[in-house]
C-alpha cells in the first residue's frame, strides 16, 4: 500500500529471470513501473495483470519452441528441400517450413506455374475486354501460403542487388506498393517451383527487368505520344535535329 492505494506495479523477479526477455524490454518494464508509481494509482486488478504478462509471454515462447521442434521432426525427410529454399533472399527457416508444409516437396502435381500461382493466391487477375486491360482482383487461394510469400517478398525487395528488388522497382512505375509486392511473391513462387523441380539452389540472375519493361512498352507508348501530338511538341521544342519515329521510318 502506498498513500492508501495498492502498489501500481510491484517488482516482478520473473522479468529478470526469464531467458526470453531482452535487456531493452527489461529496461522499459522498470521505466513503466517507476512512471506508474509517480502517476495516479491503479486499481487492484492492474498489478495482477502486469504480474501475469511475463508468465503469459513465457508460455507463448515455450509453445512456439515446442511447435518449432514439432515442425523440425515432421519435415525431417524434407531437409534438402528446406535448405534449397533457404538460399532464396527473404526466406528463412520458418518461412521455408511453412512453404513446404503448404505445397509439399514435389510440385509435379500442378499443371503449370500459373496453376500453382492460382492455388497460392498470387496469380494476377485477368479482366480484359475489347483489347483493354482493367484492374482485377487476384484469387483468394491459400491464405497461409499467400501471407508467407508476401512476407518473404517484403524482405526480398529490401535485399540489395537481387532480381526480386529489380523486379519490384520495375513494377513500381505502374503498380502500387502492395500490387508490386504481390508481383514479387508471384515471381518468387515460380523461382521456388524451378528450384524444387531441378533440385538446385537459388542463383541471382543479373537481369535488368526495368529495361525489359521499357523495351516491351516503348513502341506502344511512342505510338500513343505520336497519336496525340506530343512528339510534335517535343520536336518543336528540341529543334530540327529531333525526328519523329514516322519520319525515321520514311527516311
Amino acid at each position: 500500500m502506498r498513500n492508501g492505494h495498492p502498489a501500481a506495479v510491484p517488482a516482478n523477479p520473473s522479468i529478470r529471470q526469464s531467458p526470453h526477455v531482452s535487456t531493452p524490454v527489461r529496461r522499459r518494464w522498470h521505466r513503466l513501473a517507476r512512471s506508474a508509481r509517480r502517476q495516479r494509482p491503479l486499481d487492484q486488478h492492474r498489478p495482477w495483470t502486469r504480474r501475469d504478462l511475463p508468465a503469459t509471454h513465457d508460455r507463448a515462447s515455450a509453445n512456439i519452441k515446442a511447435l518449432d521442434q514439432h515442425l523440425k521432426v515432421g519435415l525431417e525427410d524434407w531437409t534438402d528441400q528446406r535448405r534449397l529454399l533457404e538460399t532464396v533472399p527473404g526466406i528463412d527457416r520458418g518461412s521455408a517450413c511453412a512453404i513446404l508444409a503448404e505445397l509439399g516437396p514435389d510440385l509435379t502435381g500442378y499443371r503449370s506455374a500459373g496453376h500453382i500461382a492460382a492455388w497460392a493466391g498470387v496469380a494476377p487477375g485477368n479482366n480484359e475486354s475489347a483489347g483493354k486491360r482493367r484492374s482485377a482482383r487476384v484469387r483468394r487461394g491459400d491464405p497461409t501460403l499467400r501471407a508467407t510469400l508476401a512476407e518473404c517478398a517484403h524482405a526480398a525487395v529490401r535485399t540489395m542487388d537481387t532480381q526480386f528488388q529489380r523486379w519490384h522497382q520495375a513494377h513500381m512505375g505502374r503498380l502500387n506498393y502492395k500490387q508490386s509486392i504481390l508481383a514479387v511473391a508471384h515471381k518468387m513462387l515460380r523461382t521456388i517451383r524451378a528450384m524444387l523441380r531441378d533440385n538446385e539452389p537459388y542463383r541471382n540472375l543479373g537481369i535488368a527487368y526495368e529495361e525489359l519493361v521499357v523495351n516491351r512498352n516503348a513502341s506502344r507508348c511512342l505510338a500513343k505520344l505520336e497519336q496525340y501530338g506530343y512528339l510534335e511538341r517535343i520536336q518543336a521544342a528540341a529543334g530540327p535535329d529531333l525526328q519523329t519515329p514516322g519520319e525515321n521510318r520514311s527516311g
